[in-house]
Protein backbone atom coordinates (compact mmCIF):
# COMPACT_ATOMS: atom_id res chain seq x y z
CA UNK A 1 0.00 0.00 0.00
CA UNK A 2 1.19 3.51 -1.00
CA UNK A 3 0.97 6.28 2.12
CA UNK A 4 -0.68 9.34 0.98
CA UNK A 5 1.61 12.28 1.31
CA UNK A 6 -0.15 14.56 4.01
CA UNK A 7 -1.77 17.41 3.17
CA UNK A 8 -1.52 20.59 5.58
CA UNK A 9 -4.54 20.27 6.97
CA UNK A 10 -4.08 16.69 7.95
CA UNK A 11 -1.20 17.81 9.69
CA UNK A 12 -2.50 20.67 11.56
CA UNK A 13 -5.08 18.22 12.66
CA UNK A 14 -2.60 15.73 13.75
CA UNK A 15 -0.65 18.85 15.66
CA UNK A 16 -4.40 19.68 17.42
CA UNK A 17 -4.58 16.03 18.93
CA UNK A 18 -1.07 15.90 20.04
CA UNK A 19 -1.41 19.14 21.71
CA UNK A 20 -4.24 18.25 23.50
CA UNK A 21 -2.70 14.89 24.56
CA UNK A 22 -3.21 16.29 28.13
CA UNK A 23 -1.06 15.49 31.39
CA UNK A 24 0.96 13.57 32.45
CA UNK A 25 0.56 11.58 36.17
CA UNK A 26 3.08 11.15 38.78
CA UNK A 27 3.84 7.73 37.00
CA UNK A 28 4.80 8.77 33.44
CA UNK A 29 1.44 8.41 32.04
CA UNK A 30 -0.37 10.51 29.98
CA UNK A 31 -4.05 11.47 31.54
CA UNK A 32 -6.85 13.69 30.37
CA UNK A 33 -6.43 17.47 31.32
CA UNK A 34 -9.49 19.32 32.60
CA UNK A 35 -11.13 21.39 29.76
CA UNK A 36 -10.66 24.69 31.74
CA UNK A 37 -13.50 26.30 30.32
CA UNK A 38 -15.88 23.24 31.20
CA UNK A 39 -14.97 23.09 34.33
CA UNK A 40 -15.56 26.76 34.99
CA UNK A 41 -19.17 26.31 32.64
CA UNK A 42 -20.14 23.63 35.04
CA UNK A 43 -19.45 25.75 38.38
CA UNK A 44 -21.24 28.60 36.89
CA UNK A 45 -24.36 26.74 36.43
CA UNK A 46 -24.39 24.28 39.65
CA UNK A 47 -22.82 27.01 42.24
CA UNK A 48 -25.16 28.62 44.88
CA UNK A 49 -25.20 32.43 46.33
CA UNK A 50 -23.82 31.38 49.35
CA UNK A 51 -21.22 28.13 50.98
CA UNK A 52 -23.07 25.06 51.19
CA UNK A 53 -19.56 23.51 53.21
CA UNK A 54 -19.37 20.75 49.79
CA UNK A 55 -16.61 22.94 48.15
CA UNK A 56 -14.70 19.59 47.53
CA UNK A 57 -17.69 18.03 46.21
CA UNK A 58 -18.45 20.50 43.62
CA UNK A 59 -14.96 21.43 42.20
CA UNK A 60 -14.67 17.58 41.71
CA UNK A 61 -18.12 17.31 40.15
CA UNK A 62 -17.03 20.92 37.60
CA UNK A 63 -13.23 18.73 36.93
CA UNK A 64 -15.18 15.85 35.69
CA UNK A 65 -17.07 18.21 33.95
CA UNK A 66 -14.51 19.21 32.15
CA UNK A 67 -13.18 15.65 31.48
CA UNK A 68 -10.86 15.41 34.46
CA UNK A 69 -10.68 11.45 36.00
CA UNK A 70 -10.88 11.87 40.00
CA UNK A 71 -10.68 8.30 40.98
CA UNK A 72 -7.87 8.07 43.84
CA UNK A 73 -9.49 11.91 44.94
CA UNK A 74 -9.20 13.05 48.92
CA UNK A 75 -12.14 13.68 50.68
CA UNK A 76 -11.15 17.13 52.19
CA UNK A 77 -10.33 20.30 50.02
CA UNK A 78 -7.58 21.09 51.99
CA UNK A 79 -5.80 17.54 50.92
CA UNK A 80 -5.95 18.17 47.22
CA UNK A 81 -2.63 19.77 46.33
CA UNK A 82 -0.73 16.63 46.08
CA UNK A 83 -3.74 14.81 44.32
CA UNK A 84 -3.31 17.86 41.65
CA UNK A 85 0.06 17.45 40.93
CA UNK A 86 0.14 13.35 40.92
CA UNK A 87 -2.51 14.23 37.91
CA UNK A 88 -0.31 16.88 36.55
CA UNK A 89 -1.13 20.60 37.68
CA UNK A 90 1.97 22.58 38.88
CA UNK A 91 1.77 25.03 41.90
CA UNK A 92 2.14 28.43 40.70
CA UNK A 93 4.44 30.73 42.71
CA UNK A 94 2.99 33.45 44.60
CA UNK A 95 5.12 36.61 43.35
CA UNK A 96 3.53 38.29 40.62
CA UNK A 97 0.31 35.91 40.83
CA UNK A 98 -2.13 36.89 38.57
CA UNK A 99 -5.16 34.35 38.29
CA UNK A 100 -5.58 32.66 34.93
CA UNK A 101 -9.23 30.50 33.97
CA UNK A 102 -8.49 27.09 35.45
CA UNK A 103 -6.08 27.42 38.05
CA UNK A 104 -7.05 26.14 41.31
CA UNK A 105 -6.62 27.35 45.06
CA UNK A 106 -6.75 25.13 47.84
CA UNK A 107 -6.74 26.08 51.37
CA UNK A 108 -4.70 23.47 53.82
CA UNK A 109 -6.83 22.17 56.46
CA UNK A 110 -6.70 24.27 59.89
CA UNK A 111 -7.57 24.01 63.88
CA UNK A 112 -10.52 26.83 62.38
CA UNK A 113 -11.01 25.12 59.43
CA UNK A 114 -10.57 21.38 59.53
CA UNK A 115 -11.65 20.51 55.47
CA UNK A 116 -9.49 23.31 54.02
CA UNK A 117 -11.15 25.03 51.19
CA UNK A 118 -10.76 24.65 47.05
CA UNK A 119 -12.03 26.81 44.43
CA UNK A 120 -11.55 27.62 40.87
CA UNK A 121 -11.29 30.76 39.31
CA UNK A 122 -13.57 31.00 36.09
CA UNK A 123 -12.14 34.07 34.43
CA UNK A 124 -13.47 36.34 36.13
CA UNK A 125 -14.03 35.23 39.72
CA UNK A 126 -13.28 32.45 41.91
CA UNK A 127 -16.11 29.81 42.17
CA UNK A 128 -16.48 26.51 44.73
CA UNK A 129 -19.53 25.63 46.06
CA UNK A 130 -20.57 28.98 45.77
CA UNK A 131 -19.75 32.46 43.76
CA UNK A 132 -17.09 33.63 46.63
CA UNK A 133 -16.13 37.36 46.18
CA UNK A 134 -12.43 37.31 46.23
CA UNK A 135 -9.78 34.56 46.67
CA UNK A 136 -10.26 33.44 50.01
CA UNK A 137 -13.71 32.52 51.98
CA UNK A 138 -12.36 33.23 55.33
CA UNK A 139 -12.69 35.74 57.29
CA UNK A 140 -9.66 35.56 59.45
CA UNK A 141 -6.56 36.76 58.05
CA UNK A 142 -4.39 34.04 59.10
CA UNK A 143 -6.64 31.51 57.24
CA UNK A 144 -6.91 33.94 53.97
CA UNK A 145 -2.52 34.04 53.49
CA UNK A 146 -2.36 30.30 53.77
CA UNK A 147 -2.88 28.97 49.82
CA UNK A 148 -1.22 27.34 46.68
CA UNK A 149 -2.86 27.57 43.24
CA UNK A 150 -2.27 24.58 41.42
CA UNK A 151 -2.47 24.90 37.26
CA UNK A 152 -2.80 22.56 34.52
CA UNK A 153 -1.26 22.84 31.55
CA UNK A 154 -3.98 24.54 28.49
CA UNK A 155 -5.99 21.36 27.44
CA UNK A 156 -6.73 22.82 23.76
CA UNK A 157 -4.48 23.86 21.48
Amino acid sequence: STQQPRTPRKREAKKARSANRGCTDSHGRRVPCPDKAKTARWLQEHAGAHSQEKCAHYVREGLEAGGFDSTGRPIAAGDYGPFLTSRGAAAVPRDGYTPEMGDIVVFPKSARHIWGHIAVFDGGQWISDFKQRRMSPFRDAQSSNDWTVYRFPNSSP
